[in-house]
């Protein structure tokens, strides 16, 4: 294939998610809902996560356009005005993809705290060191984005006006320039060296998250998919660690394969983990919900011990008999009722003559082998 067909098949690779995108966001906006539920605040940064993948991936298909432009053009000033939008909308792009990192960072971690806070019932030690380690670290990148998006476009503000200039240009003018993108090209590393940490770190958490809620039937299986997009996030992040380094490093392609291998390997999953997400949060009986819905069947989770079958089923039944006289403790399982009723003793003792009146035993659970099923409790005060 020629370069300008892979660069086509890239703009198509990286903006065929653009329509999905915008019609998840906006059934997200009516179906991923937070009600107030303090174990559902990462679903309300998944909102703010739409829109910043969807800006991302339309500032990259306008580049690529220009870029497409720009290949076709001839004349010297049409080119040096399509390589100047292609250059602002690239770095434009560059600074919307790691804004998305921040949010789908403190999206993935909220959303663990969830799953802790449902299974601790108050804010504990661990959940307030992750949110405030997620938010400095959302802090620090977020300086460093918008220092390398203003720096760089100075940058080529003199840049541009020093090649469009009719002065004779020089070989330490140009190496003076090429300093100063090296220097822009670290400084794009160590942010994306950054996003690999906290993607690392992530993925441990989300494994920590699994562990805990083992034992919880309604919570696993969605603890298990927020350990899918943690592990589709560091895939990612690794590949685009590796392909910094190759930039960084100056390194010259040896295929041009990599147009393709680009958007499969950092868009695609994105967009996958992004639909895992919406999917969590659409969950109703198996989803995080800690405050009653009009939905639910009895009491909300932790307003009553932990059910058999899920935080929403219905409360377990009778589990027994109490013993008749006040000299008998024991409690009878239910599958034994007593068969008859047996009438005061006259002389101290029970006449045999008196049958046994014959009754229908109803079928109760043995509340021996319930209480063995029964997993322990969350507590009754939920977030």
């Amino acid at each position: 294939m020629s370069g300008l067909a892979l660069l086509i098949a890239n703009t198509v690779l990286s903006g065929i998610f653009i329509v999905p995108l915008l019609v998840i966001w906006g059934l997200s906006l009516f179906l991923v809902r937070r009600r107030g539920d303090p174990a559902r605040i990462g679903f309300a940064w998944l909102k703010l996560l739409f829109p910043l993948v969807i800006i991302t991936l339309t500032l990259y298909v306008v580049s690529n356009a220009f870029s497409i432009l720009e290949s076709q053009t001839y004349n010297s000033k049409d080119f040096y005005q399509a390589f100047r939008v292609q250059l602002r909308t690239s770095v434009a792009a560059y600074l919307f993809e790691r804004w998305s990192d921040i949010a789908f960072c403190i999206t993935q971690v909220e959303i663990g705290i969830g799953f802790l806070y449902i299974l601790a019932g108050t804010r504990d030690g661990l959940q307030r060191a992750v949110r405030y380690a997620t938010f400095g670290f959302g802090f620090v990148i977020f300086i460093l984005s918008i220092a390398y998006f203003a720096r760089l476009n100075v940058i080529y503000n003199t840049y541009f006006a020093y090649v469009e200039s009719p002065a004779r240009q020089s070989s330490a003018g140009l190496d003076y320039y090429e300093r100063k993108f090296l220097v822009m090209r670290h400084l794009g590393a160590s942010m994306g060296i950054l996003v690999w940490i906290a993607s690392l770190l992530i993925l441990a958490f989300a494994s920590v998250v699994v562990h805990k809620v083992r034992g919880h039937p309604s919570l696993r299986e969605s603890s298990v998919i927020l350990l899918v997009t943690a592990i589709l996030y560091f895939i990612r992040s690794l590949y685009i660690l590796v392909a910094t380094a190759l930039w960084v490093l100056g390194t010259e392609r040896q295929s041009k394969a990599i147009d393709i291998i680009d958007p499969l390997l950092s868009i695609w999953p994105f967009f996958v983990l992004l639909v895992l997400l919406f999917v969590l949060g659409v969950r109703r009986r198996k989803g995080l919900w800690t405050t009653q819905q009009n939905w639910m069947n009895g009491a909300a989770p932790g307003q009553q011990p932990y059910p058999p079958g899920g935080l929403y089923a219905p409360p377990p039944p009778q589990m027994g008999y109490q013993a008749q006289y006040p000299g008998q403790p024991m409690q009878y399982p239910a599958q034994y009722p007593p068969q008859y009723q047996q009438q005061p003793p006259m002389g101290g003792a029970y006449p045999q003559q008196y049958g046994p009146q014959e009754v229908s035993a109803p079928h109760v659970q043995d509340p021996r082998l319930a209480a063995q099923e029964l997993p322990p409790g969350l507590p009754t005060e939920m977030k």
